[in-house]
């Protein structure tokens, strides 16, 4: 989740006014691996206090992000990050990502998977109904992102806690 919203920053990025990649994406140094996004630990007391930094390794640009926790949807950064640019098609993942989403589909929501995430039926239907009707709007994660960190939370993190 955090990895999409942070490429779909970098993707948003190319469409605004400004000169360089100053607030949602920064050049940092030139990496040496391919795409990944390596967790930061730098907390920034803006938007709400929940501004964090993010290390994206794209190609051959290693990028620092300036995005939000995983309680923030990735339509709140967006909207936070960009807040006065008009960027066409601002609530939707862009179309560079749409195999990303399909690959989630197919790995993680398809119950057929044999990797797919243990959610409600009816939030697995909804999510496969939005795909097939190509709604791609960027909350399309979130039912699914709060579900999933429902059951973390209640279900590993209290194991966790008792032993």
């Amino acid at each position: 989740y955090q990895a999409l919203k942070a490429r779909t920053l970098v993707l948003f990025e190319r469409h605004t006014t400004r000169d360089s990649l100053a607030v949602a994406a920064r050049h940092v140094s030139p990496p040496s691996t391919p795409s990944t996004l390596v967790r930061g630990s730098d907390s920034i007391g803006t938007l709400r206090g929940r501004l964090r930094d993010d290390v994206l390794l794209q190609g051959t640009e290693l990028l620092q992000i300036r995005t939000t926790s995983i309680t923030v949807s990735i339509l709140e950064t967006v909207i936070d990050t960009y807040r006065g640019e008009s960027i066409p098609g601002m609530r939707q993942f862009p179309p560079e990502l749409l195999v990303k989403l399909e690959m989630i589909n197919r790995e993680f929501v398809d119950p057929r998977s044999y990797t797919s995430v243990n959610a409600s039926p009816l939030t697995v239907k909804r999510f496969i109904e939005r795909m097939q009707s190509k709604d791609y709007s960027l909350t399309l994660l979130d039912e699914f992102k709060s579900e999933v960190l429902f059951m973390l939370y209640t279900d590993v993190y209290t194991r966790y806690v008792r032993h």
